[in-house]
């Protein structure tokens, strides 16, 4: 997915459409002192007439080409390139005033050609914002989590462009780092006793870690068990949904879903990621000390 902002586009065009006149102009006037010998404009002397092209006009159009090289990276403007190659080549000489002018005018219509190419799509502004917004609502699971990073960004902008399905596949795939996660913390290395964790199902997992809770559940009642409790079953119940809801069904092509459904996986997701980060990360491979429950 390639993101980029039109208003970037539309600024570097109308730069360029600037520039070409302020030049257009410039020609215009020596042209004019050429055939009568002054400039032809009233109130306009010989000596107000730029004839060269300063260092200033280089340095000016230099910035803006490597702008227009940005834009021509990100939308594939090949022409673009090939424009601004040459002209590049051209401003290292001596180069006359009607050449810079007919430079800027087809790097101008080079981007104007290769823009009607192009086809956005325009996020609602709300989900835009959660988008733009996603890193750091995120930010404590992808500080732990560095590998959901990817994923989050892609389910959201999924979701932003109105492919719900999309989005709750990629929310099941940010589960699935979570059901690793706290399997490896209860000590699950196989399931069936010779698949690696890495490799079994999700049912397979979720049966490896129910006996290994059943000794915090037999613990003396109070507030380390109460905290360990609420933890480990706000996250086996995260999973559970994600996977009965979302990630066997989409999985299997059994259904799709709508743009409420989306956003209850995100939730979920966000729910899982943003528990297991308060007390684990990518490296954790034990269980969580009972002295770090408050």
């Amino acid at each position: 997915m390639i993101n980029w902002g039109v208003f970037g586009l539309c600024e570097l065009l109308k730069k360029l459409r600037e520039i070409e006149y302020d030049f257009d102009l410039r020609r215009k006037f020596v042209e004019a002192e050429l055939k009568y010998g002054a400039s032809g404009y009233e109130g306009v002397k010989n000596s107000d007439i730029p004839y060269e092209v300063s260092d200033a006009d280089k340095s000016t159009i230099k910035t803006w080409m490597e702008y227009a090289t940005h834009i021509a990276d990100q939308t594939e403007m090949q022409p673009v390139h090939d424009r601004i190659d040459l002209f590049r080549a051209r401003l290292n000489d001596h180069i006359e005033l009607h050449d810079f002018f007919a430079e800027v005018r087809a790097l101008r219509e080079a981007l104007e050609n290769g823009s009607k190419l192009i086809r956005v799509y325009r996020y609602p502004q709300d989900k835009a914002l959660t988008l733009l917004n996603a890193e750091t609502h995120w930010q404590d699971a992808i500080k732990q989590f560095p590998s959901c990073k990817t994923e989050v960004i892609a389910g959201i902008d999924c979701w932003a462009m109105g492919q719900p399905t999309a989005c709750v596949f990629h929310m099941s795939r940010v589960g699935e780092i979570g059901l690793r996660a706290i399997g490896r913390e209860r000590g699950v290395k196989t399931v069936r006793g010779i698949v690696p964790i890495e490799w079994g199902t999700w049912g397979q997992v979720f049966q490896a870690i129910e006996p290994t809770l059943v000794a915090i559940r037999k613990r003396p009642n109070g507030p380390k068990k109460d905290a360990a409790l609420a933890f480990y079953d706000t996250v086996l119940s995260d999973l559970r949904a994600i996977h009965s809801l979302y990630r066997d069904p989409s999985m299997h092509f059994r259904g799709s879903y709508d743009d409420g459904e989306a956003q209850s996986a995100l939730f979920r997701a966000h729910s899982l990621m943003t528990m297991l980060s308060t007390k684990l990360n990518e490296q954790s491979n034990r269980a969580i000390s009972w002295s770090a429950w408050p």
